[in-house]
């Protein structure tokens, strides 16, 4: 694929463009480079970096000192420009757009509705990694092959009004909201300010599209309502919803054993499920390769707009069946020593660390139940309070050792310590480090085989650290 540096500016020359980059690190060759100023970076400092990787030209908001060996076009705002480009690309290449937002479960919606879309259509695209913001986002645009037939984008916020921006350069066809739970309060005052930035995506689409929310939550009719006149399907666990389904079986409930702990097996063995449209007599039959009804919901809203995009039936089970979680989003994992370890280290909110709770598979023989939490960050006033309350959730998981890491899970800890004894034993084993990386060596020699770890934490908490302690360097 290749576009035009007219594309940026309707007087640049006609120089073709293998794509857009911003980062010299990894720029290749015949790519342009965006000299994009962040708060703790200026591009206009590495032009020269780029020129010798090999750009094609460069787009900037000041030139050089010194005059370079390649075309150069000078624009007020280079984000502007970048966002402006995106959009007349996404409108020239025209492919069906697909968007994705909620508080959690957005990338591995993504990636399930990508894999599912494969299935059907020749050319799909899709957000990269975390480029799912104001800067990844045109970039993701730009980087559409001319021949893209559908297009799949994850819209992450932080405060209002950014997905707005994000829906005016992408003009979504279908949009999908997973879930509004507590995240990002530091930037809203309550909860229902984060419902209405995430149906700002709704309030985007055309008259034609398709929104796509969950059912029977507290915020639904708020999202219904931002929908407006677009038609509207609700997604959901029982016949309540528009489309739901029906478990047949599922790893949670299912005791995993040595002999089943390879990747192959223990993810052939999740769970499994029927999907029902309301007013239809028939469902599909598909399953997944990880247990929770978090991601039972998430690939109902798949199949909602899968159908929306004409994707049969069997290519959507078929499609569902052959999704593998990406790393850090709940797969499973076996150590040498025989334990497994569920790595969702990406990241945390009050919701998902419940969700993931609630997945956590049964463990085989004498195998425990063990969660290793760090803190859920970007929660604003109510923060500590948030930490505290998930202790009933922690006893209910039936949880044997819980090891917490950073100043806001003490929270956590410390309420387990109070509520932790019954009738005089002690019903969880926990304790605390302030930093995450004090757990590293720390926890291994705790544990014994067939036992099952969670691991989870915010991005910052780097978690991941853990996970490849407990997996690769556990001997």
């Amino acid at each position: 694929m290749s576009i035009s540096l007219a594309l940026f500016s309707e007087q640049a020359d006609p120089v073709p463009l293998r794509g857009v980059s911003i980062d010299t690190r990894t720029i290749r060759a015949g790519e342009l480079f965006a000299a994009v100023r962040g708060e703790r970076f200026d591009g206009h400092d590495f032009m020269d970096k780029a020129i010798a990787a090999g750009c094609a030209a460069i787009l900037a908001e000041r030139p050089p000192a010194q005059k370079i060996s390649v075309p150069l076009l000078l624009v007020d705002d280079v984000l502007h420009s970048l966002g402006a480009a995106a959009k007349r690309w996404r409108q020239q290449v025209n492919p069906l757009v697909l968007a994705v937002t909620g508080s959690c479960g957005k990338t591995t919606v993504k990636e399930m509705l990508t894999r599912v879309l494969q299935r059907h259509f020749a050319h799909v695209h899709c957000t990269r990694g975390n480029f799912n913001n104001h800067i990844g986002l045109p970039l993701t645009l730009l980087a559409m092959p001319e021949n893209c037939q559908a297009l799949i984008l994850e819209m992450g916020m932080s405060a209002a009004g950014e997905i707005t921006y994000l829906a005016q350069l992408a003009e979504p066809d279908i949009g999908i909201v997973t879930n509004v739970m507590p995240a990002h309060l530091e930037s809203f005052h309550d909860l229902q300010g984060i419902v209405d930035a995430k149906g700002e995506l709704l309030q985007a689409l055309p008259a034609n599209g398709l929104a796509i929310i969950p059912a029977g939550q507290s915020y639904s009719d708020r999202l219904r309502q931002k929908a407006a006149i677009v038609p509207t399907l609700t997604f959901g666990s029982d016949n309540s919803a528009d489309i739901y389904c029906t478990l047949l079986s599922s790893a949670s409930n299912t005791a995993l054993s040595n002999s089943d702990t390879t990747p192959q097996k223990a993810n052939n063995a999740a769970q499994s499920f029927i999907i029902h449209w309301q007013a239809e007599q028939d469902g599909v039959k598909t399953g997944l390769s990880s247990p929770g009804e978090h991601l039972r919901l998430n690939s109902l809203a798949v199949a909602a707009a899968a159908r929306r995009a004409a994707v049969p039936l069997s290519e959507i089970a078929l499609g569902l069946q052959e999704f593998n979680t990406t790393a850090g989003r709940g797969g499973v994992r076996t150590s040498p020593q025989g334990w497994l370890v569920i790595d969702d280290s990406y990241n945390a909110n009050p919701g998902s660390v419940r969700a993931a709770l609630r997945a956590l598979p049964q463990p085989a023989a004498h195998g425990r139940r063990i969660a290793v939490l760090g803190d859920m960050l970007e929660l604003g006033k109510e923060a500590e309070l948030l930490h505290r309350e998930l202790w009933q959730e922690i006893l209910a998981a039936e949880i044997d050792l819980l090891f917490t890491a950073g100043p806001l899970m003490y929270e956590l800890h410390q309420e387990i310590e109070k509520h932790a004894v019954n009738n005089g034993t002690q019903r969880i084993y926990s304790q605390h480090r302030h930093d995450p990386a004090e757990w590293l060596n720390q926890i291994t020699p705790l544990l014994q085989p067939d036992d099952v770890v969670l691991v989870k934490g915010s991005r910052g908490m780097k978690m991941e650290r853990i996970v490849e302690n407990l997996v690769t360097n556990a001997l």
